[in-house]
């Protein structure tokens, strides 16, 4: 079933008519194959298949015709092939059938059969239909269906959005992928750890004053006050 097929389908008090194909129809071209084409009618209501060039006897259109059963009280329909020509079109065969029958049988499974052409009356090939009836949608179940398309369509926003965001940096930040080390620290290997002794300031002050001797520009009474000051 085609797109348009599921949008008319949701309306509800519908019949699709599938004309497939059709066999033995009488030649009505002398020296070439004639271009058929095919007009139903349920009452008012007229839809055509387009016309299969050089199609001959054994033309296969696989028209998909949708019609309105509101306010039918005839479940009638007729059907007329025609072959096309640059002058004129010409009567090949036609039909007449109930097709009550197929609105007893549900979508899914439809109804399809051959039916029986003639033309002034005598037979003239058949033709192949496929029906599917789709009664009325009531308010509830329309309801029903149109909330579950708008949460399938938010739904599929935030996929797509999610999608086109998942590389973004700030998407990097949020994930669940850590720059902290995994690996859990041993604090009672830490405590075991023996540290070496700091040297003493006395130590310190004596490699200072050894060392400072050597920097110019820094008074050698002053480095000697600062390291008795240190000592008391």
């Amino acid at each position: 079933m085609s797109n348009r097929s599921a949008e008319k389908e949701e309306h509800g008090n519908l019949l699709a008519v599938v004309v497939s194909k059709a066999r033995d129809l009488p030649n009505r071209r002398k020296f070439d194959k004639q271009t058929p084409y095919c007009v139903v009618r349920i009452q008012d209501q007229v839809q055509t298949t387009q016309a299969i060039p050089r199609a001959g006897q054994n033309p296969e259109w696989d028209s998909e015709l949708w019609f309105s059963l509101s306010g039918v009280t005839d479940y009638k329909m007729s059907f007329n092939i025609y072959h096309e020509t640059k002058k004129e079109v010409g009567l090949v065969c036609k039909a007449t059938i109930d097709f009550s029958q197929a609105l007893t049988k549900p979508s899914k499974v439809g109804f399809d059969k051959w039916y029986d052409l003639e033309y002034d009356g005598k037979s003239a090939g058949q033709i192949f239909l496929e029906m599917s009836y789709y009664p009325p949608v009531d308010n509830v179940s329309l309801s029903n269906s149109l909330s579950n398309k708008k949460f399938q369509y938010y739904k599929s926003s935030q996929n797509q959005n999610q999608n086109q965001n998942q590389n973004h940096p700030r998407a990097l930040r949020n994930s669940s992928v850590s720059s902290r080390p995994t690996n859990k620290i041993d604090f009672n290997a830490i405590d075991s750890i023996t540290l070496p002794p700091l040297p003493s300031m006395e130590n310190q002050t004596s490699n200072f004053y050894k060392n400072s001797t050597e920097i110019p520009g820094i008074p050698r009474l002053m480095i000697m006050l600062k390291d008795f000051s240190l000592k008391t």
